[in-house]
Order: structure tokens, then C-alpha cells, then sequence
């Protein structure tokens, strides 16, 4: 098998399971050896901000000499993204080799009445024996859906880490805040947790969930961080956690609700300090003035500029919102909107409009995709409406309609990330070329 092979066998695999639980999950585990076991996984829930977060921890725990994996998902432009130790994704020839090995324990799993195992829970096994192979010293691992019943629950997290809860997935998670978050609790397990803030309904959820368990957990406050000011496109941020103390940093991810993830994150990793386990304030700084995570606020060359945000669901649209109003207010800006159709798109699409000069309707990737003419008509009728399902054709629109000083905002799914991340990479390389 090689990498070709690989991937066409995981995405060939379908995605919704035919059964809840961790049963199927744990029968693989069983015929791989189990190599979630023996292993420090720091495990990752929430709403928004999972991604974020985890990949502060992890860089953080990096940039101190440990051997650190992480696993995230979706990925943005190659599916290696999503299984990485120390920043470097996965090989083509151990991605083959693991998808190999899980693709042949599961014809005994499936012999003790079990289904087929799920695309994740394919993914996550893989994930799993790399991590293994690799020896890490450190896991941080994020939840694909909810966490109660997520595939990456096997494990027995040192430390639960509980990002925003906000609405999303209800088909599958419940719809009330407190049935989302009781899914998300699940991953709270007698190990030490740690949560952003969040409203009373959840917070006596994730509370009630750590006293059944034994864990104690602590909620960090939004108080207890300032934003000093922008430097270099870099949010100057200080705030204070033990054992550093006041620590000032630049913190190389926009959005105000980075500045919550961040300490979110550095206060994850104050929770692992012990002798055995040093991290150096030093490591944490850097960390923070280093860190990249596509498409969230992520930013692309100039005169305009053009910012990619994965935003999916109506907290996080407001969120971003919030942030682009805060550091571009009075930007002429210009908003190319994608929506799935099983999202909240009507709100989702008022939200994205706010303040924008005009709004450019496209099509995510996907059968899940709701259709230009559908979104279209969520659109505020003040606004300035246009179609167009060609990502490079709206893309130039937007940068001609926004001007040099304008902005461009790239928002709704992240299944269009990719494709504009290499569209805009290749702009940035012409505009280097013609200075």
C-alpha cells in the first residue's frame, strides 16, 4: 500500500457510524495492542477554539525539549496536517504502512459483530500506533465531535482541557447547551481539567461531570489577560500564571478570542509542571510569539489584504466579527461567504455581513454545501449580493471591489480553506516577484 492507496482506502470509509459508543473503538484498540495506553495524552474539547489551543500546548511542550504529537482536524490543505510529532506531519511511508496494519485488524473486529469502523475512528487508530512509534513524550489530542462518544475517548487523559461551548453539531450533540455540553464533558476523567469560561448552565455541567469523576477542575478568567496593543501584526498580550509569574508576550494569532485560547493553553501547561516535567518561561514566550494555525485569522499579503477564517458555526462568526470590526474598523471590507446547508446559515450570513461593503456568495467543496441561491437570500437586502462559485473569479473580485486600502474576508467553512490558502499563497509569490 502506498500513500495513494492509503488515502483512497480512509476516504472510502463512511463517515457517519452506524452505531454510537465506544465499543467498535475499543475492539480495534484491542486487536492493535491498545497503543492509546502507557501514554501522557493532554485530551481537547469545545466548541471553537480546540485547534487553537491545542496547538499552543503542544508548540509550548516543543519548544521545551519534549517529543510532542498532536492531532487536529479537519485538515486544511493535506490530510498529513492532521497527525504531526514536533510540527512535522506524518510520512507518506508511515501513513501507508499504519493505515496497512489498521486496515488488517479489522476484519477481527468486525468477527465479534461489530460494523466496520468509521473514517475517524480509522484515522484515530492510526494516529494512535504513530505516536506510539514515535515514542512521544506528550500527546495533545482534539476531539473530532462532542467527546463523550468521540473515537479519540479511549484514552486516559493526565490532563482534560475544555475550550468555548457554544451551539454546533446538535443533530448529533443534543439541542440544549446543556446536552452539548455533556457530551463535551465526557472527556473529563478523574485526571485534572481545566476549562474557558463559560455560562452557569455549563459550568455546573462540566463541574457535576468532574465531582462524579474525582477531578478537580478550575476555570481560567478573560480578566486575568489584557491585549496591550497590535505590534507587526502581532497582538501584544500580557498576562499571569503560575510558576512564571506576569509574563508579556506577542502572540502571533489574531481575534480577540485568541487572547481567552492562549491562556487557555498556557494554563494547561502550568497544570504539567512538576520536577519531572519543566517547562521554561522562555518556552512559553516563544511559543506564543511563533505560533501559525491556518485559517483561523490568518492573513495574506497587502494593498488589500486578505484574511482566511474557518468560521463555522454562529458563535464563532460572531467572534470573528467582533475582531475584524476591533482591528480594521473603518476598512472598506469584502466578505466571500461559504456556508454548509446544516449549519445555522441564515445567522451566520447576517453576521458575516455586518459592516461589510459587499458580500461575494461561493460554494463550499462539499455535498453538504447549501447552494448559492439559498445563501444568497440570507444576505441582509441593504447589502451588495454577488455570486460566484469560481473560487479565483471571486477571489479577484473581492481584492478589485476592496481596493488597496481595503480588506478581504474569507469566511463560512473551512472545507474552502485549502483551495484559498493556495490561491492566496500563489498571489503573495506574484507580489514578491514584482518587487
Amino acid at each position: 500500500m502506498d500513500r495513494t492507496e492509503a488515502l483512497e482506502y480512509i476516504h472510502g470509509i463512511p463517515r457517519a457510524p452506524e452505531r454510537t459508543g465506544l465499543d467498535r473503538m475499543r475492539a480495534l484498540m484491542r486487536h492493535l495492542g491498545n497503543p492509546q495506553e502507557g501514554q501522557k495524552f493532554i485530551h481537547v474539547a469545545g466548541t471553537n477554539g480546540k485547534g487553537s489551543t491545542s496547538r499552543i500546548i503542544s508548540l509550548i511542550l516543543e519548544r521545551s525539549g519534549y517529543r510532542t504529537g498532536l492531532y487536529t482536524s479537519p485538515f486544511i490543505e493535506v490530510f498529513e496536517e492532521r497527525i504531526q510529532v514536533n510540527s512535522k506531519y506524518i510520512g507518506h511511508e508511515a501513513l501507508a504502512r499504519l493505515t496497512g496494519r489498521v486496515k488488517d485488524a479489522i476484519p477481527g473486529v468486525m468477527s465479534e459483530g461489530y460494523s466496520h469502523p468509521t473514517e475517524f475512528e480509522v484515522v484515530t487508530a492510526i494516529m494512535f500506533l504513530y505516536f506510539r512509534e514515535m515514542e512521544i513524550d506528550f500527546g495533545v489530542i482534539e476531539v473530532g465531535l462532542g467527546g463523550k462518544t468521540d473515537a479519540t475517548n479511549v484514552l486516559d487523559p493526565i490532563l482534560s482541557v475544555i475550550t468555548s461551548i457554544s451551539f454546533d453539531h446538535m443533530e448529533y450533540l443534543g439541542d440544549t447547551i446543556e446536552a452539548i455540553a455533556s457530551h463535551k464533558a465526557g472527556i473529563i476523567k478523574g485526571a485534572p481539567a481545566v476549562s474557558a469560561p463559560q455560562e452557569k448552565k455549563v459550568v455546573e455541567v462540566l463541574e457535576g461531570r468532574a465531582q462524579a469523576t474525582g477531578a478537580g477542575i478550575s476555570f481560567i478568567s478573560a480578566e486575568d489577560i489584557s491585549r496591550l496593543g497590535m505590534e507587526d501584526w502581532k497582538q501584544l498580550i500580557e498576562f499571569k500564571v503560575q510558576p512564571w509569574g506576569i509574563i508579556k508576550a506577542h502572540l502571533n494569532l489574531l481575534g480577540k478570542h485568541q487572547l481567552e485560547n492562549s491562556l487557555l493553553a498556557v494554563t494547561a501547561v502550568s497544570m504539567l509542571t512538576s520536577p519531572g516535567c519543566e517547562v521554561p518561561r522562555d518556552s512559553v514566550i516563544s511559543a506564543l510569539d511563533e505560533v501559525v494555525w491556518p485559517a483561523r485569522m490568518e492573513r495574506f499579503g497587502r494593498s488589500p489584504s486578505v484574511i482566511l477564517d474557518g468560521a463555522h458555526n454562529p458563535d464563532g462568526m460572531r467572534s470573528l466579527i467582533e475582531s475584524m470590526d476591533s482591528y480594521f474598523r473603518d476598512v472598506p471590507r469584502v466578505v466571500i461567504l461559504g456556508i454548509l446547508k446544516d449549519k445555522e446559515a441564515r445567522l451566520m450570513a447576517e453576521t458575516a455581513s455586518q459592516g461589510a461593503a459587499a458580500v461575494i456568495c461561493t460554494v463550499p467543496p462539499t455535498p453538504r454545501a447549501l447552494p448559492i441561491s439559498e445563501l444568497k437570500a440570507y444576505v441582509p437586502d441593504n447589502i451588495n449580493c454577488i455570486p460566484e462559485p469560481v473560487y479565483e473569479k471571486a477571489l479577484e473580485r473581492a481584492v478589485t471591489m476592496a481596493g488597496p486600502q481595503g480588506i478581504v474576508l474569507v469566511t463560512g467553512s473551512l472545507y474552502m480553506m485549502g483551495e484559498f490558502r493556495m490561491l492566496l499563497k500563489k498571489r503573495e509569490n506574484l507580489q514578491i516577484s514584482k518587487n
